[in-house]
């Protein structure tokens, strides 16, 4: 096994014409420095420099910028787990200001799991032909536990697969405990082979780090849940994913990514995802008339399926504000290994009342989509 993991970077073509800013990310990454501070004055240090070139290779450019691969030694890697790769193939670059991470090698995403997913059971979800559908469940709309239950089982007897609680919504626990026991028994009990998947989605990331909150959760009939993996951290989504939720679908809320996206490539976000036990998350949906967005994550969507098929983990990417429109198009692009979400295309007013024939346009719309391609 080689000693080296290939991690990519891409950074401005200018940028890229200026050796010492390459020369100080390369120091960094491989020796942990970059300058030093002398009683009279600062001192670059330059440390073999002339080994860098076994490290360092030019893969051209793309999307207007430079990319390229450096081979940082597995021992700085192999024990560190989330905390040693965000710190140091992330965190260090924003000191830089024009790198960007693209890609983390896959034999760490794979060795990574290897040492801690023996207690995950990634949930099983059964094959289909055509997309998972999912709702999200406005605070605004102040539900009470009755409406929010007529709300999930309309929208499921009609094709609906997930109801998620929005990323802000933080009720307390009791509330918590009593909302999943009530609307997952209501959805378990509904009959008919045309309903939906059926799965309520509560907010977990205020309670990601109590085990026995999210054992009595999983004891009230809880088989899905959210959590904003930025907010909380990887480590703690890996420690909960190996525990308390091993047997849960964990849906994954990129909040806060748009503040990171110039330094931190949607893929690698895919790749410590997976490696953290995540079974979906967002990745954007593209203005569909806006070419470069598609071409975008059309890219995003094929290496995501290969990614899958080498790690041979279950993963899904998550589309959000989709509508009737949008839809047939959407699923002609990507196929129907997605969830494609939605709120206003069904729900009408802040009150939250389901509009039957809008529910059964939207998922319609999905079953034209498959027929179209």
């Amino acid at each position: 096994m080689p000693d080296f993991y290939e991690i990519i970077y891409s950074c401005k073509k200018s940028y890229w014409k200026r050796p010492k800013n390459i020369e100080s990310l390369l120091q960094d990454l491989l020796y942990g420095q970059t300058f030093r501070i002398l009683p009279n004055r600062e001192e670059i240090v330059h440390l073999t420099t002339q080994s860098f070139e076994n490290h360092l290779a030019g893969l051209g450019e793309s999307e207007g910028r430079q990319w390229f691969s450096i081979k940082v030694p597995r021992i700085q890697l192999d024990f560190a787990g989330f905390t040693g790769i965000m710190s140091q193939l992330w965190g260090n670059i924003l000191d830089y200001g024009e790198f960007r991470l693209e890609f983390i090698d896959d034999q760490w995403i794979s060795n990574y799991l290897q040492s801690w997913n023996s207690t995950r059971r990634f949930p099983q979800v059964p094959a289909r032909k055509t997309p998972f559908l999912a709702t999200v469940i406005k605070p605004s709309y102040q539900l009470s536990l009755q409406e929010r239950i007529r709300l999930c089982v309309e929208f499921v007897k009609l094709g609906g697969d997930f109801i998620k609680e929005d990323e802000t919504y933080f009720p307390s626990f009791e509330l918590m405990v009593q909302e999943v026991a009530a609307i997952q028994e209501a959805l378990d009990s509904l009959e008919g082979s045309s309903r939906g998947l059926g799965l309520y989605v509560p907010n977990i990331s205020g309670v990601i780090h109590r085990d026995p909150w999210l054992a009595e959760l999983c004891s009230k009939g809880m088989r899905a849940a959210m959590v904003n993996f930025l907010i909380t951290g990887f480590q703690s989504v890996q420690k909960a994913a190996s525990g308390a939720v091993a047997n849960v679908f964990l849906w994954g809320h990129r909040v806060g990514f748009k503040s990171m996206q110039n330094t931190l490539g949607i893929f690698p976000l895919i790749q410590l995802s997976m490696a953290a036990g995540l079974n979906a998350v967002h990745i954007g949906t593209p203005i569909l008339r806006n070419i470069n967005q598609v071409t975008k994550a059309q890219k995003t969507a094929r290496d995501l399926n290969a990614l899958k098929k080498r790690l041979n983990i279950p993963f899904f990417p998550i589309f959000t504000k989709t509508t009737k429109y949008i839809i047939p198009e959407i699923v002609q692009i990507f196929g129907p290994s997605c969830i494609l979400a939605g709120c206003g295309e069904f729900i009408t007013g802040m009150n939250g009342t389901a509009d039957s024939k809008k529910i059964s346009a939207w998922v319609n719309a999905a079953k034209q989509g498959m027929e179209e391609k």
